[in-house]
C-alpha cells in the first residue's frame, strides 16, 4: 500500500470529506445535520477525537501523527500488518503506530 494509493482513497471517501470541512470549519455540533454521510457513526467516532484531528498539505488526515485510514482500506491495512505473523498485540501495537480508524479495537 503505498501513501499515494491512501491519499486518493481518502479524498474519495465521502466520510472523511465531510472530516475535512469539519476540521477546517469547527462545526462538528452540527454532524447530525450530516444525512449525506453513509457511515454516520464512524464521523461521530472521529468527532470524539476531533481535538486530536488536522489535515496535511496532502490532503491525509491525521490523529496526531498517525494516519486516519480511509474506509475501503482499512480491512487491507490489517492484513498487511498480519502478514508478519508477530502475533495479536504486536500486530495492534504496530498498526496503532502508524493508523488509526475507530474500529481498530
Amino acid at each position: 500500500m503505498t501513501l499515494q494509493e491512501i491519499i486518493e482513497e481518502t479524498n474519495q471517501d465521502e466520510t472523511l470529506q465531510v472530516v475535512k470541512e469539519l476540521i477546517r470549519n469547527g462545526k462538528w455540533y452540527e454532524i447530525c445535520r450530516t444525512v449525506l454521510v453513509k457511515n454516520l457513526q464512524h464521523l461521530k467516532s472521529l468527532a470524539k477525537v476531533q481535538s486530536e484531528l488536522t489535515v496535511a498539505s496532502q490532503g491525509l488526515i491525521l490523529r496526531g501523527s498517525r494516519i486516519i485510514m480511509p474506509f475501503k482500506l482499512q480491512n487491507r491495512v490489517v492484513v498487511l500488518a498480519h502478514e508478519g505473523h508477530q502475533g495479536i498485540r504486536k500486530t495492534k501495537s504496530l498498526l496503532r503506530e502508524k493508523v488509526w480508524f475507530p474500529e481498530m479495537g
